[in-house]
C-alpha cells in the first residue's frame, strides 16, 4: 500500500520531504525542497530524496511503499533517466542492512514500469542482481534469465555492458553454488570477445582461465574442445602450463598428462585441481577415445592405455559407462568389450570433415537405390504393356 494515499503528486511529495525531513533531524531540508518545488524543479528534489534514502529503514513506515511513491513520482518528471539509475544504486546499497526482499520488489517494479527497450533497463537488473546475490535470493531471479539473451537486443546496450551482465549474471550463480549454470554465462561473456584482435582478447584472460579451471574440476565435464575453439582463449599466453595441460586434457593424452604433470608440479595446487581428480578424468576420456576407436577392445589393451591392472579395468568400464561417455556390454569370459556407441569427446574441423565425407556416401548410396527403383519401375510399366 502507498505510503501516502489519496493526496496530490505535488502533496505526495511535500509528505515524503516532511516526513525525511523528521527523520533526518536537519534544518532547513524542508524549506530547501519546499523552494525546489515551488519552482518547478521537482527532479531535484526527488534526488535528495534518493540521497537520504537510508534513513528510511530507521522510520516507522513502510519502506517498500516509500519507495515505490518515490519511482511513481520520478516515472512522471522528464528527467527521469538519471533518478532511475540513482534509486537503483541506493536500493541495492551495501551500506543498508535488511529488507532485502521489499528493496528487490521495489526494483523490479521499477524494472517493469520501464518501457521494454529502455537501456536504463539494464541499469536496475544489475543492481537487482547485486541485491540478490548479497540476500541469497538468486533463486527467485532464475527464472528469468532465460529472458537475457532477448532483453541484451531489446536494450541495444554496449558490448561492455553486455559483459557485464554476463560477468555478473555468472558471479551470482556461482556464489549461489549453480556452478554449472554459471559456466553457462562465463561461456556467453567469453564468446563476445570472438573476432577481437590480441589488444581485445586481452581483457579476457581472467574469464578464461576461470572457465577452464571450473571445467577441469567439474567430475562431469570432460569435453573441452569448444572452450579451446574459442578466440578468447588465445589470450592465454602461448607458454601458460595452464594453456598446455588443457590442450593435453582434451586429447585425453594420460602419457602427455603425466609428462605434464612431471614438468609442472606445483601448477594443479596453484589452480585449486586436485591431481586424483584430473587424473580419474583423464583415464576416463583415455577409455572412450580407445572404445571409439575399435568395436572390440581386450581387457589388456585397456590396462596398458590406462596404466591400470586387469583387476581394475571392469571397474573402469562401469565408470566411463555410467558417464554416458561409452554404451558396451563387458564380456567377462573372453576379457573382452563389445562397444556399441563411444561418443568423440572432440569435434573439430577433421571431424567435420569425416562427418561431411559419410554423408557424401550417404547421399550416393540414396541416389543409386533411387535409381535402380527408377529402373524397375519402368520395367513393370513396360511389361503390363
Amino acid at each position: 500500500m502507498n505510503a501516502f494515499i489519496d493526496l496530490t503528486d505535488t502533496e505526495q511529495v511535500q509528505e515524503l520531504v516532511a516526513y525525511t525531513a523528521e527523520l533526518l533531524a536537519a534544518e532547513g531540508f524542508e524549506a530547501e525542497c519546499a523552494a525546489l518545488v515551488e519552482a518547478g524543479q521537482t527532479a531535484q528534489v526527488l534526488e535528495k530524496l534518493i540521497e537520504n534514502s537510508a534513513v528510511y529503514y530507521k522510520g516507522d513506515k513502510d519502506v517498500e511503499s516509500i519507495f515505490n511513491s518515490i519511482s511513481r513520482l520520478l516515472f512522471m518528471n522528464q528527467d527521469s533517466i538519471g533518478l532511475v539509475q540513482r534509486l537503483s544504486s541506493a536500493l541495492a546499497s551495501e551500506a543498508v542492512a535488511g529488507n532485502e526482499l521489499k528493496r528487490m520488489k521495489v526494483l523490479g517494479n521499477v524494472f517493469n514500469n520501464l518501457d521494454r527497450s529502455s537501456p536504463s533497463r539494464f541499469d536496475v537488473y544489475m543492481s537487482l542482481l547485486s541485491l540478490a546475490g548479497r540476500a541469497e535470493q538468486v533463486k527467485a531471479l532464475m527464472g528469468q534469465f532465460g529472458k537475457i539473451d532477448e532483453w541484451i537486443t531489446e536494450w541495444g546496450i554496449s558490448k561492455g555492458q553486455v559483459r557485464d551482465l554476463y560477468r555478473k549474471v555468472h558471479e551470482v550463480l556461482a556464489a549461489a553454488g549453480k556452478f554449472k549454470e554459471s559456466a553457462q554465462y562465463l561461456v556467453k561473456l567469453l564468446k563476445t570477445y570472438d573476432g577481437e584482435d590480441a589488444a581485445g582478447l586481452s581483457g579476457a584472460e581472467a574469464e578464461v582461465r576461470q572457465l577452464m579451471v571450473h571445467s577441469l574440476k567439474d567430475p562431469d565435464t570432460f569435453e573441452l574442445s569448444s572452450l579451446a575453439s574459442l578466440d578468447a582463449f588465445a589470450a592465454l599466453p602461448a607458454e601458460d602450463p595452464a594453456k598446455a595441460l588443457l590442450m593435453v586434457f582434451k586429447e585425453g593424452d594420460l602419457q602427455g598428462f603425466q609428462s605434464w604433470l612431471a614438468a609442472n608440479p606445483t601448477t594443479l595446487g596453484t589452480l585449486g585441481i586436485e591431481e586424483g581428480d584430473l587424473t580419474r578424468k583423464v583415464r576416463l576420456l583415455n577409455l572412450q577415445f580407445l572404445c571409439a576407436e575399435s568395436k572390440v577392445v581386450g581387457f589388456d589393451e585397456i590396462a596398458t592405455r590406462l596404466g591400470i591392472t586387469i583387476d581394475e579395468v571392469e571397474l573402469w568400464i562401469i565408470d566411463v559407462i555410467r558417464a554416458g561417455m561409452v554404451e558396451a556390454k563387458v564380456d567377462q569370459l573372453n576379457s573382452k568389450v563389445h562397444v556399441s556407441r563411444a561418443a568423440l569427446a572432440t569435434f573439430d574441423s577433421s571431424s567435420w570433415a569425416d562427418l561431411a565425407a559419410q554423408l557424401n556416401v550417404w547421399q550416393e548410396n540414396i541416389t543409386q537405390v533411387q535409381r535402380v527403383f527408377r529402373q524397375v519401375e519402368t520395367k513393370i510399366i513396360e511389361g503390363g504393356r
